[in-house]
């Protein structure tokens, strides 16, 4: 696009070496979320779709879940969660008790198509993905720690640094699903 070719010059890239490629993870454009008003019936949920996108880290994982896992009974009603892990690191509904999630294999795409809301590891190139559908996103960020985020810098307010942030995003989500 003008304006990736703009940054990539800005970057010192000349136009020479640039080679357009498709995109394969993304969802095709017809299966890409609309801001339209989703109706709750056969495959939706009343409360948000939740995806929760991992990390290749497990301490990355692992505290992305714990923050989770620290506001399960502000999740929501009605929200239904899934989980996509990044093949290295699993995540397991057993080691959070408290939440209501399954894991699946799906592709990508086909997740972000069904997602009213992406909770995405600090970490994850996937972020990218979601953002780039136009899908709301959440990063927990690691405290004390370096923001290593792709989306640093692009977009500063999809970032949480507490339960309380979190929670609010999920509701801020529900809210949007419901009118």
């Amino acid at each position: 696009s003008p304006s990736h070719d703009k940054s990539l010059r800005k970057g010192g890239i000349l136009p020479g070496q640039m080679v357009e490629v498709e995109a394969l993870r993304h969802p095709p454009q017809n299966q890409r979320p609309t801001n339209q008003k989703k109706k709750s019936g056969r495959g939706r949920s009343a409360g948000p779709n939740i995806m929760i996108l991992g990390d290749y880290a497990e301490t990355h994982t692992r505290n992305q879940m714990d923050l989770l896992h620290s506001i399960a009974d502000r999740i929501p009603s009605g929200a239904v969660m899934v989980a996509r892990p990044h093949p290295a690191c699993p995540i397991r509904p057993e080691d959070y008790p408290n939440l209501s999630f399954s894991v699946s294999p799906r592709p990508l795409g086909r997740l972000l198509a069904w997602a009213d809301l992406v909770y995405a590891s600090p970490t994850t190139s996937a972020a990218l993905d979601a953002f780039s559908c136009g899908i709301p996103l959440v990063i927990p960020l690691a405290t004390p720690g370096l923001n290593l985020s792709p989306l640093k810098g692009i977009h500063e307010k999809i970032f949480t640094s507490g339960p309380d942030e979190l929670a609010r995003a999920f509701s801020k989500a529900a809210s949007k699903k419901m009118d």
